[in-house]
């Protein structure tokens, strides 16, 4: 292979001991994971930040006290040590949004792949 986007966990091992070459992470800002590795914008590609993500979400009509119990919850569990270390063995950053500020993020990165899409001129079937 030349030449791929990978998760971060899936490749440090291999970027570590010399079997690739890590050019550039694609994410906003660098990682904890390798953290002298540039963002694929500070290596010179403008607006190309493309985060990996994982989320959770409800159907749109869930009550928001449910939501926000749901939240708070799920925050507690990402807080806690195990899941904490856990996260840090595969070397990913854990970020955590409000429900709204997650709301705000899935606009944007909808908005951002529409725009890439038309670019590309890419035509789905």
């Amino acid at each position: 292979m030349d030449y791929c986007f990978c998760p971060i966990g899936n490749v440090i091992p291999m970027v570590k001991d010399g079997r690739l070459l890590a050019l550039a992470v694609s994410s906003p800002r660098r990682t904890s994971g390798m953290p002298d590795v540039p963002t694929t914008e500070e290596a010179g590609v403008a607006n190309s930040a493309q985060p990996f993500w994982v989320g959770m979400g409800v159907p749109g009509k869930t009550p928001r006290d449910i939501v926000a119990r749901i939240h708070a919850e799920t925050v507690k569990a990402l807080n806690s040590p195990e899941i904490k270390a856990r996260w840090a063995t595969l070397s990913q950053d854990n970020r955590i949004f409000t429900p709204e500020q997650f709301d705000a993020f899935l606009r944007e990165d909808q908005a951002r792949n529409a725009a890439l899409i038309k670019a590309a001129n890419l035509k789905f079937n």
